[in-house]
């Protein structure tokens, strides 16, 4: 079932009321869409991640559906997803270095492609600490990472998701990777 993007938008306020009947339509709506970002997490994301797609998808729905929010549209809608994986993610991390009883942290890899020829592997807390000190100095910048690395968006999903021109999500995306990786690299 496709909906054009009013219809979704309608689906997702009558869900924000309270509707079940609406929260089971965008579910069904997005599910796939939510589950391509998953898929894109586990190949060029996470390494070792005991999550599947499907889990995190689930996860991150139960998190979606359960938050008292007023959905104003798709892109407000995805913005809290890519928000939602990155948090569910750090969780996993966090979960699986407890249960090692002080063990090693540093389980969740995620690869971000920082440099010309490929990936960069970089721990996923100590991603997420970045990115919070990078909110510091520009928080579009470290939402950007957010939407790319965590939520699989492309430049020009980036731009609209956020309001701004494609240059500024580009130019943004370059800085951002730079200092990125002059704070993560050994």
């Amino acid at each position: 079932m496709v909906f054009v993007a009013d219809e979704l938008t309608h689906l997702m306020r009558r869900m924000s009321a309270g509707d079940p009947a609406a929260s089971e339509a965008v579910w069904s709506t997005v599910y796939d869409q939510l589950r391509a970002i998953a898929r894109h997490q586990m190949v060029t994301g996470p390494k070792g991640a005991s999550l599947h797609p499907t889990m995190l998808v689930n996860e991150a729905w139960l998190k979606l559906a359960g938050k008292e929010v007023a959905w104003s549209d798709r892109k407000h809608f995805f913005l809290l997803a890519s928000q939602v994986m990155r948090s569910v993610l750090v969780d996993a991390a966090r979960r699986r270095g407890a249960a090692k009883r002080g063990g090693d942290l540093h389980l969740i890899d995620v690869e971000i492609d920082l440099m010309p020829g490929g990936g960069t592997p970089f721990d996923i807390l100590e991603l997420d600490e970045t990115l919070q000190r990078l909110a510091v100095h520009s928080a579009r910048m470290a939402k950007i990472v957010e939407l790319r690395v965590f939520g699989g968006l492309d430049h020009a999903e980036c731009a609209e998701s956020l309001g701004c021109s494609l240059r500024s999500v580009e130019s943004d995306w370059h800085f951002a990777k730079v200092w990125l990786y002059s704070e993560l690299a050994p």
